[in-house]
Parts: C-alpha cells; structure tokens; sequence
C-alpha cells in the first residue's frame, strides 16, 4: 500500500493525517479552507470519501464523522477513507446554515461543480468535488438538514447515467442501514433532470456510487442521530470490505418515489403533531392542528396522500404557510 496524497496531505499506509486544504481569504485576512482527514489502509482496497456540514449547523452528523476519525483503524482497513467532517467552514464559524461572508448567501449543498474563480461557496464545492469526491470510488454526504425540523433517519440515492449502476446505489443506500430509502429520479424518471448543482448528480456522472443520509435536526447534537450516521458509515465500509463484518440492517426497509416535503400549515399559532416519525399515515387523516391561545382549533391539518411520516417541525408556534410535515411514498 502507497501512502495517499492530496495536496499538501500525506499518510502513510496504516496511518493517518490530518491537514487543511486551502480555499479562500476572508476579509481579516485569514483563509478559510477544508479540514481533511487521510486514514491511509495497510492493505490496498476501495476509496471512500465522507463529507459531512454541508450546512455550517450539522453538529450531529459533524460529530458523527469525528467519531469515525477516531474509530477507525487504519492498520486493520483495506483501501483509503477521506473524511471531511466540516465542509462548510465559514458557516459553521458563524452557526449558521449558509456562508454569510458573501454578498449573496448560496447553499453549499446545491453549488456544484462550483468554479475557482467564483464566490467564497463555489470556490469551496469547486476544491470539495476536485480534491476530495472526484478521488473516490465511493462517496457519502451526512447531514441533519434544518433547524426547526425533526426528520426520521433516511437514505437517498440520485439519478444515475444507466440501470445498472441505478441497482448499485439502491444496493448501496441499502447497506448503509436506514428503514426509509429515496429514490430521487421518481417514478419513470419523472425527477431525473430537478437536481442541478448537486454534489451526487455528479460523482455519479463519473461513475463514483454516491449516496446522502439525513437524519435528526440541525443546530444540536442528538446522539441517536449521531449513531445512525456512524453505524451506516461503518456499514458501508463493511459491504465494501474495507473492515471485517456485515452491514446491520433492518429487516424491512421501504423504498419511496415520491414526497410531499412541504406540507404547510394555511392558519398561524400554536401547533400540535398527532402523528410521530415513520408513523404510515392514510389520505384525509388528521396529522396535526394548530389552536390558537384559548385552545381553539383554527385549523386541522389532513394528509393528502397515503404514505410515511419523515418530517415534523419541532417548533411549538407557526405561522400560517409554514412547513410542519413531510411525507414519503411510492408511486408505480
């Protein structure tokens, strides 16, 4: 085994190391740059490349990719893990979901292929994708989403250029061990083409098999969603043969097609969930209702369609068009 190199980032085999990867100067004069981990196998095998903070408030899936840092050893691993476990640097200096050292705020998530010579974000995707994604045989994005929002652990997989490698990705998200798979080119297709600037949409158009966990809310650390993003990394490994062992996975695990991510609320005030995470729901059944200060219900909120709780605000108060569920389904 050959020690691995980006940059200016070496290990050797059966190590690791830990160095920055240059992007941008900031206004003080400081840069801001990518924090990668090399975790170099004594034994040749596959590459995998982790990425988690996207969003500058992803603690649980940050903290999950630290774990694995630290778990992870490399004399007993065949092949090479990259681990970024803090993407979006000046977000997560300023705790915040986006970059806000730019004129205009661009999420980090859809900026892809980003450019060089571009703003602070694309500047950051361009050197995600080039020094890290495209060096891979395999990647994984981890992320918590949004604040405000409690969402139940779920693995989705994108639009690949042929069927065969369609089947890898499934086979993949599989691996990685959540109950509730997304397969976001929709039924027959119909959503292949509504994914620009996403990191996935193009590892796979280089043949790398990607996939993207979420789970839990952003904005604090959860540690049970700290150990779904750990177990389904190790998973992967595992199906892999990076390590020793077989992936742990659930006896059922659901495949959806389809979503309705923003089911909004129409009247503003107090909101109450009757329905909990993975609860399957019927068309027309009440999932909430929102009161206002003596109790009285201004509105009940209804499923329109049959399907699986992923998402619930965990906001006691809303306003009238805010989001408070997302549902998950399949269509043929």
């Amino acid at each position: 085994m050959k020690p691995f190199k980006i940059g200016e980032i070496s290990a050797e085999a059966g190590a690791k190391a830990y160095g920055e990867l240059k992007v941008a100067e900031l206004p003080d004069g400081t840069w801001t740059s990518i924090p990668l981990v090399i975790v170099n196998g004594a034994e040749s095998g596959p590459i995998l490349a982790v990425v988690a903070g996207m969003g500058g408030v992803d603690f649980s899936a940050i903290e999950a990719a630290r774990r694995v840092i630290l778990n992870t050893d490399p004399k007993k691993l065949k092949g090479t893990l990259l681990i970024v476990p803090i993407a979006n640097r000046p977000a997560f200096l300023t705790r915040s979901t986006a970059n806000i050292f730019e004129n205009t705020q661009t999420d980090l998530f859809s900026a892809f292929p980003g450019s060089p010579a571009g703003s602070l974000t694309s500047r950051i995707a361009d050197c995600l994708l080039n020094e890290v994604i495209y060096k891979a045989n395999y990647f994984i994005a981890i992320s918590n989403l949004t604040p405000g929002a409690c969402y139940t652990p779920f693995t989705s997989f994108y639009p690949a250029p042929t069927k065969e490698m369609k089947d890898k990705l499934l086979e993949l998200a599989k691996a990685f061990g959540t109950r509730f798979l997304g397969d976001a080119e929709g039924p027959r297709g119909r959503d292949r083409d509504k994914y620009p600037g996403r990191s996935h949409m193009l590892a796979n158009s280089k043949g790398i098999l990607s996939i993207l966990s979420f789970c839990g809310e952003s904005g604090r650390v959860d540690e049970e969603s700290v150990k779904v993003h750990v177990r389904g990394i190790t998973n992967i490994m595992k199906y892999i043969s990076m390590i020793e062992g077989q992936p742990e996975v659930p006896a059922e695990q659901i495949v959806c097609n389809s979503w309705l991510n923003d089911l909004r609320a129409k009247r503003g005030g107090f909101f109450r969930s009757h329905v909990k995470l993975a609860e399957h729901v019927s068309k027309g059944q009440t999932l909430g209702d929102v009161t206002n200060l003596l109790y009285e219900t201004k509105e009940q909120i209804k499923s329109p369609v049959d399907g699986y709780i992923i998402r619930i605000t965990t906001t006691p108060t809303i306003s009238g068009g805010d989001v408070v569920f997302g549902i998950w389904y399949r269509e043929e």
